[in-house]
């Protein structure tokens, strides 16, 4: 069984979510949502999810998102051939505490003027997004 979410944005996009894993909306550590449309020589915020991504991308950021907070060795190589990644994770407990695993490798940012968790959300409800860069 499967459940679908959708939502239509800038009277263009489409967003639809599984809430499980398919063949047709994978879900996983694997997964990289926006790497062949990314721009590698520039700064690139690396964000957690479809969702978020879809969120930033909608605002004209470049970014990539994962499909997990655990970063799996596939995606870190993809990561490491970035030419500024800065990991803008969710600020949950996963979130934060796998930004604390990176910090030392990455840079890392993270949302200010919202009281949202994750860049969907604050898109979503119609906060402006306001991204902080911390060492």
């Amino acid at each position: 069984s499967i459940s679908l979410l959708g939502k239509i944005f800038s009277n263009v996009l489409i967003f639809i979510q599984a809430t499980s894993n398919t063949l047709l909306f994978p879900r996983g550590n694997n997964i990289i949502y926006g790497k062949n449309t990314v721009n590698k020589d520039e700064k690139c915020y690396v964000v957690e999810g479809f969702r978020d991504y879809v969120a930033l991308n909608e605002l004209g950021y470049n970014c990539i998102g994962l499909g997990s907070v655990f970063l799996s060795e596939k995606q870190i190589k993809y990561i490491d051939t970035l030419k500024e990644p800065i990991l803008l994770l969710d600020n949950d407990n996963f979130g934060m505490k796998q930004g604390l695993d990176y910090r030392l490798k990455y840079r890392m940012a993270t949302l200010c003027g919202t009281k949202q968790k994750d860049a969907w959300d604050a898109f979503y409800n119609g906060d402006t997004i306001k991204i902080i860069e911390v060492k």
